[in-house]
């Protein structure tokens, strides 16, 4: 059933992976940005921002090579690590002989995974994490850690904490202080191959910033990210309807893990020796709160290891007296994927691919308005502005200069360049939601203007309504 999940999610949600929309504007075209960049010669975290890991960039680097279409790359890539996810579930599903309720979550599961239409490295951290814990699960703790290391090279974050419960755990054992050095040796020694042809090819520096988890946490920092911030907890999003909790994973995420929380508890009260199923249960849990507590991002963060209290609790040994409840947290984790069922299908009946759009995903009013108002001033050479830019779909107009043009993590270079594309040119499109997001200081005296042209994509500013705050060419570059 997981392997179908797959194959349903990734039809339904082929609009929303190659719509034109996220490849102009947001992450994945940032994404891609960054990945055309490196394969300029750029160097990550110096030329351009990317806030994931040096295996990723690689493979997204190899996909490009065997698909010329960017966006067409980014798409097989993040569908091929979807099924990768899926396959460790079919295999828990075989290896453990799981009931119809646990099948049911990771069918659910599956599914979400493979629907969520952001960068690669989200599936790529599902699937590499996911077989990490299904080593532990049984009785391979070398693969486990090995596994985990290597999803640090994929994203440098929760691949660390749950490496380094896994460490902790084989540590406090102490059953054969032999067989531990063993163990440990062969996951540090598995690594260091991959580590060592990533370094080779993108550098020590840029290998280094790519994998150094305090990048991150520094740029967390920088977007004041939090779950407990009243402007990113997905429990105080304002004028939100009921059905949207019941409709996202996010309430089958909570309650998961308050599920899986509670009868962990229960089970390591009554026994000595943890098995390693609920082991792997322990895991899961303490590893989401150490997610809610210490690296929660914007509120849709939820997302990222929603996997975890799905897993736990189809892979938990609990006594068939505790069965029942794995019912409605089944029932619970289906619902949560009708919102993007709904939406995937809704980006079928509306949307439409077109030749002004690189054959991407669009509304017929974002195509007109795109063929309309913003193609024909890419020649002109005037910056667009936003996380992504036209550069990345349409090749002819040149190469990208930017990738996530965010705050704390555009790079010195990055605002260089910005300031001087700002100063220098006569016009400037500039996506809404990047100004509105943007942090004032570094746009003061574009804020202070209206726009000559707004849309849905662009907003366009010139030079002569920046008058009242730059009297001349001589001020402006100052």
């Amino acid at each position: 059933m997981p392997c179908l999940a797959w194959l349903s999610g990734m039809i339904i949600s082929l609009p929303a992976h190659a719509g034109f929309v996220p490849y102009l504007l947001q992450d994945p075209g940032a994404n891609l940005a960054a990945t055309l960049m490196a394969n300029q010669g750029a160097i990550a975290n110096r030329d351009f921002a990317f806030p994931y890991g040096p295996l990723t960039l690689a493979l997204q680097q190899l996909s490009l090579k065997l698909i010329s279409n960017g966006p067409a790359a980014m798409t097989v890539l993040q569908f091929a690590a979807a099924l990768a996810f899926t396959l460790a579930l079919c295999t828990s599903i075989r290896r453990f002989h799981l009931q119809p309720p646990a099948v049911l979550m990771l069918t659910a599961t599956a599914f979400m995974v493979t629907a969520l239409p952001w960068p690669p490295v989200y599936e790529l951290e599902a699937a590499i994490l996911a077989w990490a814990l299904l080593a532990r699960a049984i009785s391979r703790p070398e693969l486990a850690l090995a596994l985990c290391a290597t999803g640090a090279m994929i994203k440098p974050s929760m691949a660390f904490v749950l490496g380094a419960i896994f460490l902790t755990e084989l540590l406090w054992r102490r059953s054969n202080r032999r067989r531990e050095w063993k163990t440990l040796a062969q996951a540090l020694l598995a690594p260091l191959l991959p580590a060592g042809i990533l370094a080779a090819h993108f550098g020590w520096p840029g290998f280094w910033s790519m994998i150094n988890p305090a990048v991150g946490a520094r740029n967390y920092h920088a977007l004041a990210y939090s779950f407990f911030s009243r402007r990113d907890n997905p429990f105080l999003i304002p004028g939100m309807r009921p059905g949207y909790y019941l409709g996202t994973p996010l309430v089958a995420w909570m309650i998961g893990l308050l599920l899986l929380g509670a009868l962990t508890a229960i089970e390591l009260l009554k026994i000595k020796n943890i098995p390693d199923r609920l082991m792997t249960g322990l895991s899961c849990f303490l590893a989401s709160l150490i997610f809610i507590f210490a690296f929660y991002g914007p509120a849709p963060s939820y997302y990222y290891y929603a996997s975890f209290p799905a897993i736990g609790l189809a892979w938990l040994p609990a006594p068939e007296r505790w069965k029942w409840l794995l019912y409605p947290a089944a029932a619970l984790m289906l619902l949560g994927n009708y919102s993007a069922l709904r939406s995937d299908l809704g980006l079928w009946r509306h949307e439409h691919r077109y030749s002004a759009t690189a054959g991407l995903w669009a509304r017929p009013a974002i195509a007109t308005e795109w063929q309309t108002q913003w193609a024909a001033r890419t020649r002109q050479h005037i910056p667009f502005i936003g996380e992504s830019s036209p550069r990345v779909i349409f090749p002819s107009l040149g190469k990208p200069w930017h990738g996530y043009l965010v705050p704390g993590e555009a790079t010195a270079r990055e605002r260089t360049l910005l300031t001087e594309r700002l100063n220098t040119h006569a016009c400037s499109a500039i996506s809404p939601d990047w100004i509105l997001e943007h942090p004032p200081n570094a746009l003061t005296a574009l804020r202070a203007t209206m726009p000559v042209l707004t849309g849905r994509l662009y907003d366009l500013y010139c030079r002569k309504n920046f008058r009242r705050v730059y009297p001349d060419k001589e001020a402006a570059r100052q």
